[in-house]
């Protein structure tokens, strides 16, 4: 009669030797660190996109404060009042009876010289009280023969701020209208009939030859449908297949995490070489408008001023794509200034004194805008080089 057994070595089976079992116990615990490491990095991401969304959505401006226009897309209301919440800060605005923003700095009496600033948000000061844009601290030290008025509107382009000169701000009659230039977007938004940063259509000019043909006029009330949004900004500077061809920009438009890990571990992609040809329609269109708007206010005796407002990337992070754009930007604006016999006034390197961003304040850190700190360091780089530059001059 046969034996039998259920012992694995009766059966045949060779019993797991000590190294093999150690081998599949790491084995194990490397699958069981991946797996919690993806569970932990899900859980990373998904709060910082819940942030990210809680932190776009505090972005709250009471209602009243702009109106439709059918010129310019959108304009202030005279007189009007409203607060602004957002998660960077909580502040309120007060406009003029001129339309403009409200200074506290200016009184009612008659200044000998008198300058305005077209300008965006930056100029605008999103953000910031009236007593605390840069404008308002340029009047408080530029003392009672000068006076400069914010002649700027958030969400505003170049294209915008040309029309507003000549319908509105002339009639202030300045002796010099200073464009400051947000190097960030300006540039881009001029191509398009909306702008990136605002549900709002405006007029556009196309360009032919020398001509400038005014756009998407008069501006429809109606609001963009959403799918038409342009919010990529690096596919708006690089084109739509840049992310394609850049698999690290791929990925960071993506993930929260991997934005952030190569921000800070990867060295960006130099893009000097490829800007002026992708940039060359809309330095051409820049051009014209600020020649045109020269030629014409030059027949008033007023004479127009270039400023150049750096984002936050540019200060912040100088060797990133959005950095390397908006330097690009500023040398182009600088030869644009100088073949024109134009005043410029470039912001970027008193806000990269070393001792003035150490503690990165100089811009809000989620919105994005000039901080009071910010706007004090503009407000003095201004009122030291302006004095050379005062109308009649060069």
């Amino acid at each position: 009669m046969r034996h039998t057994s259920d012992s694995p070595v009766a059966s045949g089976a060779q019993p797991m030797s000590s190294s093999a079992r150690a081998a599949r116990f790491r084995m194990l615990s490397i699958v069981m660190a991946v797996g919690v490491s993806l569970s932990v990095l899900g859980f990373v991401e998904m709060f910082l996109r819940r942030q990210e969304r809680a932190i776009r959505q505090s972005d709250q401006l009471e209602p009243g404060l702009l109106q439709h226009d059918k010129l310019l897309g959108w304009a202030l209301v005279p007189d009007a009042r409203g607060t602004h919440t957002h998660h960077d800060f909580s502040t309120e605005y007060r406009i003029g009876t001129n339309g403009f923003r409200f200074d506290p700095a200016v009184s009612g009496e008659n200044h000998s010289e008198i300058e305005a600033i077209l300008g965006d948000s930056f100029t605008f000061g999103l953000g910031v009280k009236d007593s605390e844009t840069f404008i308002s601290q340029l009047n408080r030290q530029s003392g009672a023969q000068r006076r400069f008025i914010n002649c700027a509107v958030p969400g505003y382009s170049t294209d915008q701020e040309i029309l507003i000169a000549q319908r509105d701000v002339m009639k202030l009659k300045p002796r010099r209208l200073w464009l400051a230039v947000c190097l960030v977007n300006d540039l881009i938004d001029i191509l398009h009939p909306y702008p990136m940063q605002a549900n709002r259509q405006k007029p556009f000019f196309q360009l032919s030859g020398r001509e400038l043909a005014l756009q998407n006029i008069p501006v429809p009330l109606e609001a963009l449908d959403p799918s038409s949004r342009r919010l990529d900004l690096l596919g708006e500077i690089m084109g739509p297949t840049f992310r394609q061809r850049n698999w690290s920009a791929s990925i960071e438009s993506r993930s929260i995490i991997a934005r952030i890990l190569a921000d800070n571990l990867l060295p960006p992609p130099d893009i000097s070489t490829l800007l002026a040809e992708r940039n060359r329609r809309p330095l051409e269109l820049f051009t014209a408008l600020v020649t045109s708007l020269a030629e014409r206010v030059k027949l008033q005796g007023v004479s127009v001023g270039l400023i150049c407002i750096p984002g936050r990337s540019r200060i912040e992070n100088p060797g990133s794509i959005a950095a390397q754009y908006q330097k690009f930007v500023e040398e182009q604006l600088a030869a644009l200034a100088k073949d024109q016999s134009l005043p410029l006034i470039p912001l970027t390197d008193a806000l990269l004194e070393p001792s003035l961003r150490a503690d990165g304040s100089l811009y809000f850190p989620h919105d994005g805008h000039f901080t009071p700190k910010g706007h004090a360091v503009v407000a003095r780089t201004l009122a030291s080089r302006m004095p050379a530059l005062l109308p009649g001059q060069r």
